[in-house]
């Protein structure tokens, strides 16, 4: 059997980064005069490109302001939102398990300085071959960070799987000819995953060990979409 490369999101799928992304967004648009939106309200920015968020939080009337508000959102994202993440239970222990039999990769919507940061703190960042997000938010589309993690590594989409919680990262897999897996422990949910095209659905950090250690995923470890 070949050995797996397997790409992973980050926000959602390695750390849960709700609080991080949805309290940067809420103080970011408080910056430009956007009020009186709860934080609770903002879970749904949890894995799309950053600017699509504000655009659509600041709609047309207020467009001009998204540049304004990126600033202010980096901002407080590297001074505090960087430590408002958490690894997922069980994470760890999947990663050092998948890492016997695959190589792992971060492929992420988010900075990659920044994820780099998250990684290393957390003591994540040692399981992956590259970290490999965007350099500016204006280049952070989902599929062209496949794209360009797969040049750079050289990696075959025969032998590359794409992991993540949110339909972004499913059709950035179609794009780049890569079967994906996700997951429920995140933000997108069920009818999200599978309407997006999803191989496999988990629920659990865990089963991805039992999903890759054979040519086929394991029953009853893996809950097909089908």
């Amino acid at each position: 059997m070949k050995r797996l490369n397997l790409l992973f999101d980050l926000d959602g799928t390695l750390t849960d980064s709700r609080e991080a992304i949805t309290h940067s967004i809420q103080y970011a648009l408080e910056q430009v005069g956007v009020t009186g939106i709860p934080a609770e309200d903002l879970s749904w920015c949890v894995g799309p490109p950053l600017v699509d968020s504000l655009d659509k939080l600041l709609g047309p009337d207020r467009i001009h302001l998204a540049p304004h508000a990126l600033e202010y959102y980096q901002r407080r994202y590297q001074e505090v939102g960087i430590f408002e993440n958490r690894p997922y239970d069980g994470i760890q222990e999947c990663l050092l398990e998948l890492e016997k039999f695959a190589d792992l990769y971060v492929a992420t919507s988010n900075l990659t300085r920044f994820s780099k940061q998250i990684l290393a703190h957390f003591s994540l960042a040692g399981h992956f071959r590259r970290i490999h997000g965007c350099e500016d938010w204006s280049r952070a589309e989902k599929s062209r960070i496949i794209a360009d993690l797969m040049r750079l590594e050289r990696l075959h989409p025969d032998t590359t799987i794409m992991i993540g919680d949110r339909h972004h990262d499913i059709r950035a897999a179609q794009e780049n000819r890569l079967p994906s897996v996700g997951v429920l422990w995140g933000y997108g949910g069920r009818v999200e995953l599978t309407l997006a095209g999803a191989d496999f659905v988990l629920t659990h950090p865990r089963e991805l060990t039992e999903c890759f250690k054979t040519d086929r995923p394991a029953d009853p470890a893996i809950e097909s979409k089908r």
